[in-house]
């Protein structure tokens, strides 16, 4: 389950577009890593922190899509410095094999 996780995670972020038109997709995708039970916790800070940095529009589109759902709000009202949050988010990609 951990690798598809991660697997996930990593294709997620390879073809995720900065367009209004990925606002539903990387909505789902949030909730579903906020619901995901595994040894290793998924990165949605970090992915979020990465998301804010690498796709803006992006970013402010679902961040205002999730005022009120306050799981969700509150991460996106975490500041994460970008390059902590992208080295720990290529180590989980790059976890994958292991």
């Amino acid at each position: 389950m951990e690798a598809d996780l991660k697997q996930q995670v990593a294709v997620f972020m390879d073809s995720v577009r900065d367009d209004w038109s990925e606002v539903d997709r990387t909505l789902a995708f949030l909730f579903k890593l906020q619901r995901t039970r595994s040894e290793v916790p998924p990165p949605l800070a970090e992915l979020i922190g990465v998301m804010k940095q690498e796709k803006p529009f992006l970013y402010t589109m679902v961040k205002n899509r999730v005022v009120h759902q306050p799981q969700l709000r509150m991460l996106f009202e975490l500041s994460l410095d970008y390059q902590l949050a992208k080295q720990r988010l290529d180590v989980f990609k790059e976890s994958i094999s292991n």
